[in-house]
């Protein structure tokens, strides 16, 4: 399975070279647009998504699976523009409702939890997973931590071979932060968010376990 793109952390100075790939994807809807300027997100979509279309290799007619799909309309931006077919998964209730209402012959849509995904073995060519692994935390940290184990060993096996997993998270340092303004956090907690330490060996040490 690829290791690119590298691991990296969310950098505003990556702008300038993915600046030609986020004027695209604001280009491709008033949604799109709408979404990576939101201040309240502070660039990271933008850089999200400029890092995945960067990144990743997508060969037309490439089968593509997005985990956790939501309200995005990166699914449409990729079967429009890189000619791959995308299959979106998410809980039959998503978190974010679709604003928009978009169609296109090469987007299929499944229902399900990404913990037992309904797809055989090396389906995909890429798996994408942004922002959307988090949500299993529902305030037991120790099973969330278990939970995100078992959807990562998920989305390496529906994964080729030779293929890619593009996966994006939160984390965040204990000792400098305490409490958050998320809608998961609750008690004076970090909601839908992984410690630094628990981050590296879950998702780092975890797909070198299952050699990645």
């Amino acid at each position: 399975m690829s290791m690119r793109p590298k691991n990296t952390f969310f950098r505003l100075r990556d702008f300038y070279d993915l600046f030609p790939h986020i004027m695209k994807l604001i280009c491709f809807h008033p949604q799109m647009a709408k979404k990576i300027l939101n201040p309240k997100y502070g660039g990271i979509k933008g850089w999200e998504y400029g890092k995945l279309v960067d990144s990743c290799e997508f060969k037309k007619g490439a089968n593509v699976l997005d985990v956790g799909t939501d309200g995005s309309l990166i699914p449409y931006f990729l079967a429009s523009k890189k000619k791959v077919q995308v299959t979106t998964f998410d809980l039959e209730a998503p978190t974010e409702k679709p604003k928009f209402s978009l169609t296109h012959r090469m987007v299929s849509h499944a229902t399900g939890t990404m913990l037992t995904l309904p797809f055989t073995n090396s389906t995909f060519d890429v798996v994408l997973c942004i922002s959307a692994i988090e949500h299993l935390d529902h305030g037991n940290y120790t099973k969330f931590l278990r939970d995100t184990k078992k959807a990562i060993s998920e989305l390496v096996r529906v994964t080729k071979p030779k293929g890619y997993i593009f996966l994006t998270s939160d984390m965040y340092f204990p000792h400098l932060q305490k409490t958050d303004r998320w809608d998961g956090a609750t008690g004076g907690s970090i909601g839908t968010a992984y410690k630094r330490e628990d981050f590296e060996r879950i998702f780092l040490e975890g797909f070198k376990k299952l050699h990645c």
